[in-house]
């Protein structure tokens, strides 16, 4: 089974599910269906993401693509770029 993408972005920024959900708005247990793929609720954020144009797919690369910019920025700040 591969990773839920929805659990990646959480991960990569260190949230738990109770802190990403306080974030979002939602409750615990939303991120956890969402994360563990509840057909409902997956197809609705499909849903939310088609109608702005954005697939799942081109919004891990954007998440990766930010990822990687911030720890760039945050290496130049510490003086660390000659470790990348």
């Amino acid at each position: 089974m591969t990773e839920s993408p929805i659990r990646k972005i959480r991960s990569s920024f260190s949230l738990t599910q109770v802190k990403f959900a306080k974030q979002a708005g939602v409750s615990q247990g939303y991120v956890s269906a969402l994360e563990s793929g509840d057909t409902q609720i997956v197809e609705t954020l499909y849903r939310f993401l088609d109608a702005v144009g954005i697939d799942m797919p081109s919004l891990e690369k954007r998440h990766e693509e930010f990822v990687e910019l911030r720890r760039r920025e945050i290496k130049e700040r510490l003086g660390l770029e000659k470790y990348r």
